[in-house]
């Protein structure tokens, strides 16, 4: 899916750089220069770890807000829950960028995460703006057999 990221990412950094200007809005009769950012990433869990460089559910690091391992998925002890850190999500998913194939898999995983071209978008923090859309369960039938 980074393939189609990357002409997103192209398409969007130009709004968020240095602004684009309209020469003519509903409001603006001389136009408007507009900024816009992507926020959030709403979608389901399998599509979120597509876009925004996670590993799937059954990965030993299951979640995408803390660091608790799929042994340790009967905790229900929020207190204990070690949150998941933006600086080194970044850092790992830039190094597996960065790596040959067999490094590439030995971070995925060790860490559950891959690259995504969305990071290349300066104000993004992928573990804040992706949001899972719960509702999707109940559309696929699939609220049944997580109760």
């Amino acid at each position: 899916i980074n393939h189609s990221l990357a002409w997103l990412v192209e398409q969007l950094l130009p709004f968020w750089e240095e602004g684009v200007y309209y020469l003519c809005t509903a409001k603006c009769f001389f136009g408007r220069k507009a900024f816009v950012v992507l926020i959030p990433i709403f979608c389901d869990a399998e599509a979120a770890a597509h876009i925004a460089g996670f590993a799937g559910h059954s990965h030993h690091y299951f979640c995408r807000h803390c660091l608790s391992e799929l042994k340790d998925i009967d905790n229900l002890n929020p207190a204990t829950w070690l949150k998941c850190d933006w600086e080194t999500h970044k850092e790992v998913a830039l190094l597996w960028k960065d790596s040959p194939a067999h490094i590439q898999q030995q971070l995925y995983d060790q860490y559950g995460l891959h690259y995504s071209e969305l990071l290349r978008l300066p104000y993004i923090n992928l573990l804040k703006f992706t949001i899972f859309d719960s509702m999707h369960f109940g559309d696929l039938g699939l609220l049944e057999s997580h109760i």
